[in-house]
């Protein structure tokens, strides 16, 4: 490892060329001297997410891509309602449940300028007044 290298890199030298040992080493030397992951990315010629996951140890703070905990919904799973056919179903008028949606106590999600309520919002607001057994 080239001690020289790793100094003249935390100095800001752009020409310089480092191996995966040498960024370690001048990782820690920019951390020694108070630079914040950015700060170091931008003398090293990394990104921030490289000095953050050097730092670590080669630890992240995501699980990987195929690794997740919690499988994803396809969209076939989901059953979306639009904000009249909720009207229609609770036989209230469109306003009443877009004054549920705004005061966030009917959940949904907007697709550009309508909402749509997932079935199983419907369902857990009707639970939550006791109107679904």
């Amino acid at each position: 490892m080239d001690d020289v290298a790793v100094e003249r890199a935390c100095d800001g030298d752009r020409t310089i060329r480092l191996e995966a040992a040498e960024l370690t080493a001048a990782v820690d030397l920019c951390e020694r001297r108070g630079l914040s992951a950015g700060q170091t990315g931008t003398l090293l010629g990394v990104s921030a997410r490289t000095v953050a996951y050097v730092r670590g140890g080669g630890e992240t703070t995501r699980p990987p891509r195929g690794d997740r905990t919690k499988p994803l919904m396809r969209p076939s799973d989901v059953t979306f309602l639009t904000v009249a056919e909720v009207a229609r179903e609770l036989r209230v008028s469109k306003m009443t449940i877009y004054r549920l949606i705004h005061g966030k106590e009917l959940r949904a999600i907007q697709v550009g300028r309508s909402f749509r309520v997932p079935g199983r919002a419907l369902t857990e607001y009707l639970e939550d007044l006791g109107g679904v057994a």
